[in-house]
């Protein structure tokens, strides 16, 4: 999954390394937070991109501050989730 707070999208955040927030990357269906939350429990990654996408990751305790990067002072971060157990 890769979301984008809706105010990034379409824009380029870093022209150095080439960083846009890619309407073809990152869609352009609007979801809420509680979407976004339940959406998590559903997928193997997710790459987000903005304060309140990545706002909710941490909320869902899905990732550490740590963890996030910052794009000039955009937070950035990628979550895989291994999914499974003992057979």
């Amino acid at each position: 999954m890769a979301v984008c707070d809706k105010k990034l999208s379409g824009k380029e955040l870093d022209k150095e390394i080439g960083f846009t927030v890619s309407p073809k990357f990152y869609g352009t269906k609007e979801i809420n937070e509680a979407k976004l939350k339940k959406l998590f429990k559903e997928v193997d990654s997710a790459n987000l991109v903005g304060e309140k996408s990545v706002s909710a990751a941490l909320e869902e305790k899905l990732g550490k501050k740590e963890n996030i990067i910052k794009i000039n002072t955009t937070p950035h971060i990628q979550i895989y989730f291994i999914k499974g157990g003992n057979k």
